[in-house]
């Protein structure tokens, strides 16, 4: 589809223009190509995937690195580690990230990846707003995560906040909290963590809140 050409060609873009701020390639050394590491935790889909299917974010970024004499290697670490790691080591790539004003100057923002819509996902009845929300007991997000920080931010304080996502699933689907708050499109990819009885329980409701991921 013509946006999915965009957002790759985007994105291609954007890796070239990470490869140029780290320096000039040595064509004499061009059997060994200099190695970028791209930070990232489990996204399915985007990132995060056992090989040969990373997700499209990584394939991405490799095909891009070859060209410019790039190799990409991907390690999968807990999102709050993936964002240390790529402010603090060099030659440290990280994708899928929201810029948030708290980061704005601890990072060099390459190009906008894509937009997510995200959302309140609850049982049985419809969450449609922060209001709604402040009403429930718990909500799952994940840590690190510029969901985390949109619910502080509001002053919630029923968050209940998990390293691994698929822990948030696994609470989910035994009631242990009453809502999943992030990307609608993440949490339709973990929905085989849910017994199936719980899935047609599932409403997602409308989405609250639109943001930009960064390379």
């Amino acid at each position: 589809a013509p946006n999915r050409l965009i957002r790759r060609t985007l994105f291609g873009l954007g890796i070239i223009c990470a490869a140029s701020l780290l320096g000039p390639i040595d064509t004499a050394s061009a059997e060994a190509p200099k190695k970028l590491t791209l930070y990232t935790a489990s996204f399915p889909g985007f990132a995060g995937a056992e090989e040969p299917n990373p997700g499209i974010l990584v394939e991405l970024a490799r095909i891009a690195g070859e060209k410019t004499g790039y190799s990409i290697e991907q390690k999968v670490v807990p999102w709050a580690r993936a964002i240390k790691l790529a402010r603090t080591e060099k030659n440290a790539l990280i994708s899928g990230f929201t810029r948030l004003e708290s980061r704005e100057h601890n990072f060099a923002w390459i190009v906008r990846q894509l937009t997510l819509k995200n959302a309140f996902i609850s049982l049985d009845r419809a969450v449609n707003s922060y209001e709604d929300a402040r009403k429930l007991s718990a909500i799952g997000v994940h840590r690190a995560t510029s969901y985390e920080v949109e619910l502080e931010e509001r002053g919630f304080e029923n968050i209940r906040s998990f390293s691994n996502p698929d822990r948030i699933i696994k609470f989910f689907d035994g009631g242990r909290i009453d809502a999943w708050f992030g990307s609608i499109h993440e949490f339709t990819k973990r929905l085989e963590g849910i017994s199936p009885a719980q899935r047609k329980r599932i409403v997602i409701g409308k989405s609250v809140l639109t943001e930009e991921l960064w390379l």
